[in-house]
C-alpha cells in the first residue's frame, strides 16, 4: 500500500485527489496540507512513501517546500502542475529542486477519469521506487569510466546522430548529461522527452543556458546541425526525411489517440529509414516501453544502443524492455554516461 501526503491550498482539489487516489485500492492517503510549511512538518512526522506538491501556494510554495523535504526528510515528490510557460518554469525549478516526476494539473471541474488513471498509476510507480528514486551519483560512481571503456567513448565521437529518449524522470537525468556534455562532440542530439508542448521551449531555453552546445527547440523543416541539442516540441509528432543525402525534419500535431507525444517509437522508425550505422539511441528513464520498437528497427540498420541502468533511473520502464529484448549494446548508469560524454576531445 502507497502512503500518500497531498499537498494542495485548495479544499476541494484536495478532498478530489484524496477521493481518487483512495478509489484505486493500493493507496492510502494518510495526510493532507494546505501550504508548504504544513507539508514540511507533515512529511516529517508521517514520512510518507509519495508526496502529491501543488506550484502555488500561499505561506510557503511548492519549490521551496520540496528543498526543505529534501534537505530534512527525502521523500519522493511528485508535482502536479498547470500547463502553462509560468507552470513549466516552476515545475522544472521544482524537478532541479529534487521532485522526481510532474504531472499535468487539470481545472477545477475537468477531473476525469484519464487523469485518475495516470495520476494513481505514477503514484504506484514512484512509491515501488522509493528511496531508489532519489539516488544522487556519486563521484566513486561518475569517475567509474577507465581505460578499458575508451571503446564507448569513442562511439561518442564517431556517430554522426545521436538520439536521446526520455520520460518518467528524464528532465533532470537529461539535463545533467547535457550540461556536462563536452563542446567538441561533433554531431546533432535529438532529444525526445515526453512533456507537455506547454513545457518543451522553457525546457529547451533552460538546457541552452546549461551546457556547452547550443540547444535548440524544433522547428519543422529543420535541417540539422552539428553540434547542436534539439529538444522535440511537445504535442507533436517528429519525423524525418532524406534530401539531398540530409536529414530534414517533419512535425506533424499529435492526436487525441496518441499514447505519448511526442513519441519515441514514432520518431526512431522514421529515422531508421534514412540513418547509416554511426548513430547513437539512448533510451533512458522511464514508465511503459516507449522507444522499444524503434530501437529494433535503428539496431537492423547498425546503430549502437545504450539504455540506462535500473540504479539510476527513476523509473526503469524503457529502458528494462531495451534490455529485455536484447537490444542494448551497454547498459550505463546515468554517472557512466556523464563521464562518457564529458570526455570528448
Amino acid at each position: 500500500m502507497a502512503r500518500v501526503v497531498i499537498v494542495d491550498d485548495s479544499s476541494f482539489f484536495r478532498n478530489r485527489l484524496r477521493d481518487m487516489l483512495l478509489e484505486d485500492g493500493h493507496i492510502d492517503v494518510i495526510g493532507m496540507a494546505k501550504d508548504g510549511r504544513e507539508a514540511v512538518a507533515m512529511v516529517n512526522d508521517l514520512h510518507p512513501d509519495v508526496v502529491t506538491m501543488d506550484v502555488e501556494m500561499p505561506v510557503m510554495n511548492g519549490i521551496a517546500a520540496v528543498k526543505e523535504i529534501m534537505s530534512h526528510t527525502p521523500t519522493p515528490v511528485l508535482m502536479l502542475s498547470s500547463m502553462t510557460t509560468e507552470g513549466a518554469g516552476a515545475t522544472l525549478d521544482s524537478l532541479a529542486a529534487g521532485a522526481v516526476d510532474f504531472i499535468a494539473k487539470p481545472d477545477g471541474v475537468n477531473l476525469d477519469i484519464n487523469f485518475k488513471r495516470k495520476l494513481c498509476a505514477r503514484v504506484r510507480l514512484i512509491a515501488a521506487r522509493g528511496a531508489s528514486s532519489l539516488v544522487v551519483p556519486t563521484i566513486k560512481e561518475a569517475n567509474s569510466i577507465h581505460d578499458n571503456h575508451d571503446s564507448l567513448i569513442r562511439v561518442v565521437a564517431d556517430a554522426d546522430l545521436i538520439f536521446i529518449g526520455a520520460s518518467t524522470g528524464g528532465p533532470i537525468a537529461v539535463q545533467q548529461l547535457l550540461q556536462t556534455a563536452s563542446s567538441k562532440i561533433s554531431c546533432p542530439i535529438i532529444v525526445v522527452q515526453h512533456m507537455p508542448s506547454a513545457f518543451t521551449e522553457p525546457y529547451a531555453e533552460r538546457l541552452n543556458g546549461m551546457s556547452n552546445l547550443e540547444v535548440r527547440h524544433l522547428e519543422d523543416a529543420a535541417i540539422l546541425t552539428k553540434g547542436v541539442i534539439y529538444i522535440s516540441p511537445g504535442g507533436k509528432q517528429l519525423g524525418f526525411v532524406s534530401r539531398n543525402g540530409e536529414l530534414v525534419t517533419t512535425l506533424k500535431d499529435g492526436v487525441a489517440s496518441d499514447t505519448y507525444k511526442p513519441c519515441i517509437d514514432y520518431s526512431l522508425k522514421s529515422l531508421a529509414e534514412g540513418v547509416n550505422n554511426k548513430s547513437l539511441v539512448i533510451i533512458m528513464t522511464g514508465m511503459g516501453s516507449d522507444g522499444k520498437e524503434g530501437v529494433a528497427r535503428m539496431k537492423k540498420r547498425g546503430a549502437t544502443i545504450w539504455a540506462q541502468d535500473e540504479k539510476s533511473c527513476v523509473i526503469y520502464g524503457m529502458p528494462q524492455a531495451v534490455v529485455e529484448a536484447g537490444l542494448a549494446d551497454a547498459v550505463l548508469s546515468l554517472s557512466q554516461m556523464k563521464s562518457i560524454f564529458s570526455r570528448i576531445t
